[in-house]
């Protein structure tokens, strides 16, 4: 038997098959947690060996800080699911609730109860490189003009990203999505309305676009991050925010010796990589930023300098 230094609270098993000669290899991975916060991903099969470890208690004092409001007990956050997908990740999801009484006070064992916005589920997941939990997804998302119950399948590609999303959407209640966007998915907005009217409230925000861009790169989800990035070119485009969109044509038409030079980078904003993931800097231009661009007519002099920058580099 394997003997750990403290009790087991939670234990799941991958067992994953790859071919990369005729015959196919067979592996079998454990991630333990321990009651100390403490976890652990063990190979046992075909040979015992660990292959990383680290902490939960991080994401949870992470949790808690978001969570908690001055006047009221802490919360404490639980562990819901830990588990490793099947693209390799150790991906866990933590539960928090906050219970209040009607009046905002302290309740009592026989106040009326009501579930404050602070409950919630969060995914993170753990990046082996930097050796620290990355967040990924939000329950609380719910708040915003973007939410819908509906599947993520429905207008935006379904990557790992999507499904996380969707494992951590379950129980919000309909009552408490805007009116906005209630049944609808964000492919379903006019946007010929949106540029005519300038209306950027049923639109996404721009820090929730960069947020998921992010999340999508640490996925290595080169679709969803195309996607967000179209959610985030078209904020931009609707909000007239000329600046910036230069600033991104700039960032993504660089030149060959400074992309050669760069190395190869995931961080797309940060450095000159040639590319980001499996997409092409010139092609995003030429098939995202300037087609929403020629939705507004105010920035029709933008697009055509972009549009002949592209030709031309």
């Amino acid at each position: 038997p394997i003997i750990f230094g403290h009790g087991i609270v939670s234990l799941q098993m991958l067992e994953s098959k790859r071919i990369t000669t005729a015959v196919p290899e067979q592996s079998v991975d454990i991630v333990v947690v321990s009651a100390d916060g403490a976890f652990g991903v063990y190979r046992i099969f075909p040979s015992l060996k660990l292959k990383y470890k680290g902490t939960i208690l991080s994401a949870m004092t992470h949790m808690v800080f978001g969570a908690s409001s001055p006047g009221n007990e802490s919360p404490q956050p639980k562990l819901a699911r830990i588990q490793l997908t099947e693209g390799g990740y150790l991906l866990m999801i933590l539960s928090i609730s906050s219970s209040r009484s009607e009046s905002g006070h302290k309740s009592s064992s026989h106040a009326p109860q009501a579930i404050s916005p602070g409950g919630s589920l969060q995914a993170f997941i753990y990046d082996r490189d930097m050796e620290l939990w990355m967040r990924v997804s939000d329950s609380r998302f719910v708040l915003s003009d973007l939410y819908t119950t509906l599947p993520s399948n429905q207008g935006r590609p379904r990557g790992a990203l999507a499904k996380i999303d969707d494992s951590i959407r379950v129980g919000a209640a309909a009552s408490s999505i805007r009116p906005s966007r209630r049944g609808k998915t964000s492919t379903e907005t006019n946007t010929s309305s949106l540029y005519s009217e300038q209306d950027t409230g049923s639109c996404v925000t721009q820090p929730h676009c960069e947020d998921r861009m992010a999340c999508s790169l640490a996925l290595a989800s080169p679709e969803e991050f195309k996607y967000w990035f179209r959610q985030y070119v078209k904020h931009l485009t609707i909000s007239g925010n000329e600046p910036h969109l230069r600033l991104i044509v700039d960032m993504l038409l660089i030149s060959k010796e400074t992309a050669l030079f760069s190395g190869s980078s995931l961080c797309w904003w940060l450095s000159s990589a040639p590319s980001i993931l499996t997409l092409d800097r010139k092609k995003l231009v030429r098939e995202v930023i300037i087609p929403e661009m020629s939705k507004n007519r105010a920035l029709q002099r933008l697009m055509n300098e972009v549009s002949l920058c592209v030709e031309t580099s």
